[in-house]
Order: structure tokens, then sequence, then C-alpha cells
């Protein structure tokens, strides 16, 4: 900061003049004080250590948040040991002063830093959008449309100023803890924004003990519901408001614990088959994107499966209430190891009465009796019907599959792709009894039938991706697998991941 003291004496043209805004010295070296401002700004001055102090502390914590919240978005700040210039400055900052109160992001594109901005500013009151660089309130702009606009292109791309940069001068006003939810819950909200879908029809919110949750509508009154904690989908409804999911009323959504019901993800192990606990770890991890739900390794994930890996899931709700869940795995190891895993997307259908339900496209198939040591036969009905406990893992099955709740008059259609076998599962009651977060009288409304590839593992090498698919459908009425719509494509096969 520099005072610069003095009168000038001339005529009222060149007083105004030297006093306007736009033109003129003014711009560059601020506007003239009256008295009482420049006698409050001298209180201030012994002080603003203190207050440098604490904007710089903020600004650290801010950036190496910032970055664990989204490891895949840029965070500029010299703090950060990956910053071009920590080291210069390292050597030359006071120490205890930090590395200054001016950290930057990069949205990529003006579009998505505008709205950024906007929900930072106007909904989540994070702070103010100015050019300034000193406030007690933080401030922020976007510098490529604003500051920097008049650069030619060439020039912005050598001093690094790209079109979704954003720029912050942290402020001290209100608790570190206070401006990240603000921060945390706007960067949240502005992703589904970025997807470039109409927000009437996506919701972010708070869900059961306060965990973040996304609520996807279609046009005509279909709803789905996906919990950010394991990536997990716990309601879809049809146009009637009818659920098509059985979610355990004793579910418990609190972390480590997995949710009860819905659609959990078993990855990278199904069941018991390997040395993780059953199903892995992903149905219990916090994914970081949202309608595409993106999770990457962790370093807790590192210690009990030793490999690096990241992990797309695109929930989609389609024209008609159809729901489509497609995931994509990729080896992103970097020591050239392979990777072999299990998956399964454990589906909880909603069933009105489980002894009336009938389960039709796996009849000769060979299947793994996991209530019997996993011994290998061969079912031989013409359906399965639902008597007693079942836990079967049905091999190299068709593409679809039906389940036909007679008591409703529904259907349930289940097609798949790139996983060829199928688990089908009910605790029924001596078991139920065992489960604590089911009721005991739950299994009689809740069939598990799940897409599943379990008997031959998938190995990945480094940089090879696997996908898998499943999509969901309910018809009202009860005819059986054999007249699906063999020409029936999946409708998430449109839709491209960014």
């Amino acid at each position: 900061m520099a005072l610069i003291p003095g009168a000038i004496c001339g005529p009222k043209a060149l007083m105004k003049e030297l006093m306007g805004l736009s033109l003129g010295p003014v711009m560059i070296l601020g506007p003239t004080m009256n008295p009482r401002e420049a006698f409050e700004l001298s209180a201030r001055l012994p002080h603003l250590g203190l207050r440098v102090k604490k904007q710089c502390n903020r600004a650290m914590k801010l950036a190496l948040r910032i970055k664990k919240l989204d490891p895949s978005l840029t965070v500029i700040y010299p703090g950060l040991e990956d910053h071009p210039q920590h080291k210069l400055l390292d050597s030359m900052r006071n120490k205890g002063y930090g590395y200054g109160g001016i950290l930057c992001i990069d949205m990529k594109t003006a579009e998505k830093a505008n709205v950024l901005l906007d929900k930072l500013q106007n909904r989540y009151h994070f702070g103010f959008v100015a050019v300034s660089l000193g406030y007690y309130e933080n401030l922020m702009s976007a510098s490529g449309s604003s500051t920097s606009s008049e650069m030619d292109p060439e020039t912005m791309k050598r001093l690094g100023i790209t079109p979704g940069l954003i720029r912050f001068s942290i402020g001290y006003l209100g608790t570190l803890d206070q401006k990240w939810k603000q921060f945390k819950d706007a960067y949240k909200e502005s992703k589904i924004r970025g997807m470039s879908v109409d927000t009437k029809y996506v919701e972010l919110c708070r869900g059961i003990n306060g965990l973040d949750k996304i609520i996807l509508r279609e046009v005509r009154g279909c709803s789905a519901e996906v919990y950010l904690y394991g990536a997990h989908v716990t309601s879809w409804k049809n146009e009637h408001g009818e659920e098509l999911l059985f979610v355990s009323s004793k579910a418990i959504f609190k972390p480590p614990k997995a949710i009860r019901g819905g659609i959990p993800i078993c990855f990278p192990q199904f069941s018991n088959l390997g040395s993780l606990e059953s199903h892995g770890f992903a149905r219990t991890s916090s994914s970081k994107a949202f309608i595409d739900l993106i999770l990457k390794h962790s370093e807790e994930d590192v210690k009990i499966w030793p490999h690096r890996y990241e992990f797309r899931l695109r929930i989609t709700l389609g024209p008609g209430g159809d729901l489509m869940l497609t995931s994509r795995i990729r080896n992103t190891n970097t020591d050239g190891k392979s990777f072999t895993f299990t998956f399964a997307y454990h589906t909880y259908f909603h069933v009105t009465d489980i002894s009336e339900v009938r389960v039709e496209g796996v009849e000769t198939l060979d299947y793994l009796d996991n209530l019997k040591n996993r011994e290998r036969f061969t079912e031989q009905g013409d359906a399965i019907i639902f008597e007693s406990e079942v836990d079967k893992v049905y091999l190299s099955t068709p593409t679809k599959i039906a389940i036909l709740d007679h008591e409703r008059k529904r259907t349930f259609e289940l097609r798949k792709d790139g996983l060829p076998d199928a688990v089908v599962w009910n605790p029924w009651d001596k078991k139920a009894k065992t489960i604590p977060d089911l009721g005991d009288d739950e299994y009689k409304h809740m069939l598990c039938v799940e897409a599943a590839c379990v008997e031959k593992p998938i190995t990945l090498k480094p940089g090879e991706e696997w996908r898998g698919r499943q999509e969901l459908s309910a018809v009202p009425s009860s005819y059986c697998s054999g007249q699906l719509d063999p020409q029936r494509v999946f409708m998430s096969e449109k839709f491209g991941f960014a």
C-alpha cells in the first residue's frame, strides 16, 4: 500500500479531469480522501499486519480445501507446492505471513465461471463480484471477461489468463467454516448448472442426516433420488408417485454404513469374493461430482486395495421415466500394474408380495448357489418363484430380464450390457431377522435382481477402461421376458460423457 499526500492547484476543468473515475490519475492512484476517511484509515493501519496474517492463513486453508473438494480443478495459489513459484516466494516472504491473499481457480469456460460467481454472490453470499483487491469481505472476478478483457488472445494465453479463470481476494469476515460451506455448496450447485441441464429437473438438497442428495425429475412427473454418499440411488418413482425401489425403514443413512436398499454399487468386489469388505468400498464412498458422479481413489482406498482408478457413473432419468445407470472404470495406475475386479448394480425392487413375484429370462441357465457354498446347478423351472430364501448368481444371462409383480400387475424390465451375470436374492424370514437394518417382515416387499459381473472378473491394464450399463423400466402389464421388445436399445446410448 502506498499513500501519496499532496495538493493540486488549477482550474476546475483540470480538477474534474483528475477526479474522473474512468480517466486520469485517479483511476490508477485512487481517489482523494476527505479528512475523516484519512483519519479512519490512519487509525486502522497499526492493525494491518494482523489482518494480512489472517487473510493469508485463510487463503491457504481455502486453497487446500478446494483442491481436495475437486482434484480435477486447477487451483492457483503460491502457497501450494505445485505452484511454479512456490519455492521462490517461500524464500522471499516474511515467516508467519503466509503466501498472500489472492488465489485463483480455472473453471475452463467463461459460462461456468459466471455461473459459479452468480451462485457465490447472490445465493450463498460468499463475497462480492468486484475487481478490487482488498476488503474485509471476499472479492472475486472473472479476469478474462473483466479487467483483462481488452488484451489480445495471445497476450492472455501468455499470462495464463483463461476464459474460466476466477480471481479471489480473500477477506476475513465470518468464520472459515462458514465461508467454506458457502463456497462448497455454491460449487456443487454450479457443477449441476455446468452440465447444461434445465435446473427445474435437477435439485441439489440435503437428505437424511444432512447427506447431500440429488433429485432428478422427468416432465411427466417421474423422479429419481441419488445420494452422493456411495453414488447411491435411493428412490425411483413413476408418474403416479409410486415407489419402484425398496429401501428399508431401518436403513442407516450415516457413514461408514452402507444404505440398505435402492441401488448400491458393488465395486471393486461383489459380495465376499475377495479380501475386501462385502461388496467393496464404492457404496460407502463420497462422489465428487453430480449427474455424472466421479469417484477416484483416496489414500484410504489405496491402503486396502493398492490400485489407482477413476470410476464415472452417469445416472439418467429418461423420457417415460426409465432409469439408466452407466459405469465407466479406468485403470489410472502409474506403476504399470493391472487390476482385477468384480461388479454389480445391487438393485432392490419394491414388490407388493414376494410370494406373488416371478423372475423370467434366466430359466435353463447355470447358476452358483450361495446357500450351498457356491455349487454350480442348472435352473430347472420355467421361471424363478419365491417360497424360501434365494441367493443365486445366474451365469451368462441374456441382456433382458423381467420381474413380474402379479398382485400389482406391473413388470419391471431390466436391460444390461457388459454385465454377463445376474444375482437374485431375497433373505426370507429367518435371515431377515438377523439383518439389523432390515425390518423383520420387509423381505415380503423387496427383491434384489442385480446386473453383475461375478464369475469371470474384469482385468484392466493401465489406461484401459471398462463400461457396464443397466436400464430399468416399469410397465403396467404382466407379459413375460420373451415378449420384451428385442429391438429396444439403451436410451442411455445417446448420452455421451463430458
